[in-house]
């Protein structure tokens, strides 16, 4: 009996380590990179070959960007943590599991989209 439970307590961490890296893979592959360079064009385009608006600009928009980042790490550690509550609670039962998928991605992509109108 104990053999028993400790493999299946085993094998639910083992499905909660997977569940947590499949948030943190779907957070990784939002387009940060592809707005950080976005915005240097746009900064190199609006400062029109003046090297002091184009620094201002990137300093600007650098100061935005990493206070903006610094929040929505926060609000991914948080959503980390409800997806896991979320994972727990559903107890192995498939349905339940893909419901806090479904629901944790729904989240990220409306973090994520927040952060993308906040830079």
């Amino acid at each position: 009996f104990i053999k028993s439970r400790n493999f299946r307590t085993f094998a639910m961490q083992d499905r909660s380590s997977a569940f947590k890296r499949d948030i943190e893979s779907y957070m990784e592959s939002q387009p940060i990179d592809e707005l950080l360079f976005r915005n240097q064009i746009q900064c190199y385009t609006l400062a029109n070959k003046d090297i002091d608006k184009f620094s201002k600009c990137m300093v600007d928009f650098t100061q935005n960007f990493e206070k903006q980042l610094d929040s929505l790490k926060f609000r991914n550690t948080f959503l980390i943590a409800q997806g896991l509550e979320c994972f727990d609670a559903a107890k192995g039962d498939e349905a339940k599991l893909q419901g806090c998928t479904a629901d944790i991605h729904k989240r990220i992509d409306a973090s994520y989209a927040s952060f993308f109108r906040s830079v």
